[in-house]
């Protein structure tokens, strides 16, 4: 049981750590980088590092969809 238990933490602090990683990360993705330079061009952001996944993916929808 006592096993169990900590093979389950073990596999939450990974989760926990990995969830963590993309609240904040360190250079902007590859695949969201023109949508970044527009943005930036644009005066809706000033700073383009440090952003969240989520943060980057919907400023590539955005692009994508010409709003920006």
């Amino acid at each position: 049981m006592l096993e169990q238990l900590q093979a389950q933490i073990a596999a939450l602090q990974t989760r926990v750590s990995a969830l963590e990683g993309q609240a904040a990360l360190k250079e902007v993705p590859e695949w969201a980088k023109d949508a970044v330079d527009a943005a930036v061009k644009a005066g809706l952001i000033d700073t383009p590092k440090d952003g969240s996944y989520d943060f980057y993916r919907l400023l590539t929808v955005l692009h994508r969809k010409s709003i920006i």
